[in-house]
């Protein structure tokens, strides 16, 4: 993507991207729906190896659906959904998860009432190797040392910034090929967002690949090497970060 792309809004038919071989992700006219209520029409996107893809848009766009319907947690989609050429859409949620699909979702979806230590162990609930396991539990609190001094702490008691990292972490503890980020700065103050912020682009310094939805749009934007713009359930923009920060009039339709 070499320019900014303006679609309609719900297309006729699927807009196809080219895919490059770097590509890890890609959703091709996907469609998906909760009963009956119709909540992506025709998504179509690319996420090359180790970059991090913005989706941005307004409240109800589509955004977190789009990322419910990558992990599985849609059951009913249409259209293809393709990690390392696997074929993930309409799979169940564990399926995804074990193909490599970490999903971080809003609202951080802690367990409450039990450890920080016990909560990141439960993100690696589709691996054998203890011993690696044990090894990345270590990993988590060397990334995040606030948990490392809470590890014992039950996190219901955590703040909202440690229970955003807790989530990260227990995410990152499935090794996952792609992380799905579900609105990390929800609800934090400005210090806080600017260490999540770090976080994620260390993550992706580290070679991670990562999908983020983020209410802050020219925040994500500052971070992300692509973006895509979602309204009413369809992609209607996509192009570099600096492409899409630079158009005043996505600035002032979508991201004001």
């Amino acid at each position: 993507m070499n320019q900014v792309r303006h679609i309609a809004a719900v297309p006729a038919a699927p807009h196809i991207l080219a895919v490059s071989r770097t590509d890890v992700l890609t959703l091709a006219g996907v469609n998906a729906s909760y009963d009956d209520n119709h909540v992506l029409h025709d998504v179509t996107l690319s996420v090359p190896q180790g970059s991090i893809v913005a989706l941005l848009g307004a409240n109800g766009a589509g955004k977190s659906s789009t990322l419910r319907a990558i992990s599985g947690q849609i059951r009913k989609v249409s259209g293809s959904i393709m990690l390392d050429g696997r074929q993930l859409a309409g799979r169940p949620a564990s399926e995804v998860a074990a193909a490599g699909i970490a999903h971080c979702p809003e609202g951080r979806q802690v367990f409450g009432p039990m450890t920080v230590r016990e909560n990141i162990l439960i993100g690696a609930f589709t691996r054998r190797d203890k011993a690696a396991v044990e090894a990345d539990v270590e990993r988590m609190f060397t990334l995040f040392p606030r948990l490392r001094e809470r590890a014992g702490q039950l996190a219901g008691t955590l703040s909202g910034g440690e229970q955003q990292m807790l989530a990260i972490a227990r995410a990152l503890m499935l090794r996952p090929r792609v992380l799905l980020l579900d609105e990390p700065s929800m609800g934090l103050a400005p210090n806080i967002v600017n260490d999540v912020f770090g976080i994620i682009e260390r993550l992706k310094d580290d070679g991670l690949t990562i999908v983020l939805v983020e209410q802050f749009a020219r925040r994500a934007l500052a971070i992300a090497d692509l973006g895509y713009v979602l309204a009413r359930g369809a992609v209607v923009m996509s192009g570099t970060s600096a492409e899409l920060a630079s158009d005043a009039g996505l600035v002032a339709s979508y991201l004001s």
